[in-house]
């Protein structure tokens, strides 16, 4: 939609959002460069993936039709223990990255380094990087 990016992770009753809503903040305060688009689109692609449960919802009809239906969500995590995304595996998320980055002609092993290092190209020293129209760096915030 020309200069603007919407990105959505639908069923997960707003986990990804709960979990890096800080991270989703800082974006927020600048204008994504495309390469940094495509790369928060396969991180929450990747992370979608890992997720492991099945919301379930509680819905009640009220009797009167001019009441209002209401909608309820049981807790994700459930009585479980476990957490509700799957391991985070770098070089898997490699894969995702190269897929989104296709345009640029990357492989996996351009993106990826041993032991667990993928290239990035929104943060560096856990700043986000301000990019201009050329994808050079001119500032960390």
């Amino acid at each position: 939609m020309g200069n603007i990016g919407i990105i959505a992770c639908l069923g997960d009753n707003g986990a990804q959002n709960d979990l890096f809503r800080d991270y989703y903040r800082k974006l927020q305060k600048i204008k994504l460069h495309p390469i940094q688009f495509d790369e928060l689109c396969a991180k929450v692609t990747y992370k979608s993936s890992l997720f492991n449960r099945n919301p379930s919802y509680i819905t009640i009809m009220p009797e009167n039709k001019e009441e209002v239906t209401k909608v309820f969500t049981l807790p994700l995590q459930g009585l479980s223990s476990k957490p509700v995304y799957d391991d985070w595996i770098q070089k898997e998320y490699a894969k995702f990255l190269t897929s989104f980055l296709k345009a640029y002609n990357v492989e996996p092993d351009d993106l990826f380094r041993e032991p667990n290092q993928v290239m990035t190209f929104i943060e560096e020293n856990k700043k986000i990087k301000v990019l201009n129209n050329k994808g050079e760096v001119e500032g960390l915030i």
